[in-house]
């Protein structure tokens, strides 16, 4: 069974998916330099729902919801709202 992790940052969550017998994919914005399975590097805004299901069996993601924390009441910015796309 092949899992795509998208937002995957170092793989904390992708070792638990690898434990339970997943081969992991991930898939991060940023540079993950220590990420220990396949990774590519790209936005999840940009992935095509298309080539997720002709490759992957499950997939899960954990975006940045610094807009829906207590970070942004806090700070008083702004934060880009990644958890519609991440539905879509």
């Amino acid at each position: 069974m092949r899992l795509l992790d998208i937002c995957c940052k170092a793989g904390g969550a992708s070792a638990g998916y690898a434990a339970a017998g997943f081969t992991v994919t991930g898939i991060d914005r940023e540079p993950q330099p220590h990420y220990p399975y396949e990774f590519i590097q790209a936005d999840l805004r940009d992935l095509d729902p298309g080539w997720i299901r002709d490759n992957f069996n499950a997939v899960t993601a954990s975006p940045p919801c610094w807009a829906h924390s207590d970070l942004a009441h806090r700070t008083g910015k702004t934060y880009e709202d990644f958890i519609p796309e991440t539905r879509r």
